[in-house]
């Protein structure tokens, strides 16, 4: 009689974990991407379409528009440990349709440092004799000096492998930063790198899946000790689509940056937003 009762509570649990697991996986986002009537530049802010949303977690904006032959991807935060995740251990996107689910599409960029300790070189709280600490623009120039490749795979009449970054016919890719530290990710994918060259159905009929990785930075070695970030400009508002940006007194302090504590366990933390989607029309 033990044993069946042992039994039976084993058969619940491993039914409640697949449960869990199932509900950690699904999107927790439905959008319909919109039709993109202006021409868009990469190299412009001009004409992308303002936020739909905000990620709670990441604090990450998110846009998503399309016409005929394109997908555009906007992202953007000025939360400051999303902010030096995605500049230091890099980010990953990745578009899951019907015809490439067991090989999607996957952008890498910006690409991990080679060293991605959190406080390699400009996070340690520097001392009397040290040198300077870097503003936000120098870190970010810095950080974005060699980023000039993307890394692709699982894409359809294009390249994959390392690309260039400006790549005006086939996937393009901008990260900037502005003077408040507002990071803004643009995405332009050709949308015959989703779908194969033979198909002849309605694509705005179809469920596709964007799924957003921000990935970690590695702890350092030893104790911790009084650390702080790379002095990013900081303020109450952490998303570009929250109202109040530059007023309150919570939140990071302007100039400063992390302390031991919740932020620091954001920043040793990778994670995945999920947003399912589909293509609109005109």
């Amino acid at each position: 009689m033990v044993m069946k009762i042992h039994s039976i509570l084993r058969t619940f649990l491993l039914i409640s974990l697949s449960g869990m697991a199932m509900l950690a996986c699904s999107p927790k986002i439905s959008i319909t991407s919109t039709w993109q009537n202006q021409p868009l530049s990469i190299a412009s802010s001009e004409n992308w379409p303002a936020p739909m949303g905000t990620d709670k977690s990441s604090r990450l904006d998110y846009a998503l528009s399309n016409d005929q032959n394109k997908l555009f991807i906007t992202l953007q935060t000025a939360d400051p440990a999303t902010r030096l995740r995605i500049l230091r251990a890099g980010m990953e996107l990745e578009i899951q349709t019907p015809w490439n689910a067991k090989n999607p599409g996957i952008i890498k960029y910006p690409l991990p440092e080679e060293r991605i300790s959190m406080f390699d070189g400009i996070g340690r709280q520097e001392g009397p004799r040290d040198r300077t600490r870097q503003d936000h623009t120098e870190m970010y120039n810095r950080l974005m000096a060699n980023q000039t490749e993307l890394d692709l795979s699982g894409f359809l009449n294009h390249n994959n492998g390392r690309v260039t970054l400006k790549n005006e016919d086939g996937i393009n890719i901008s990260v900037t930063m502005d003077s408040l530290g507002v990071i803004t990710y643009k995405a332009m994918v050709p949308l015959n790198t989703l779908f194969p060259e033979n198909f002849t159905g309605n694509i705005t009929q179809n469920n596709l899946l964007l799924t957003i990785r921000i990935n970690a930075l590695e702890m350092p070695a030893g104790p911790p000790g009084n650390f702080r970030g790379p002095g990013m400009p900081g303020g109450s508002r952490t998303s570009p689509n929250d109202p109040g940006y530059r007023g309150g007194g919570s939140g990071p302090r302007p100039g400063g940056g992390y302390m031991i504590g919740a932020d620091l366990d954001r920043l040793t933390r990778s994670e995945i937003i999920k947003i399912n989607f589909k293509i609109s029309s005109e």
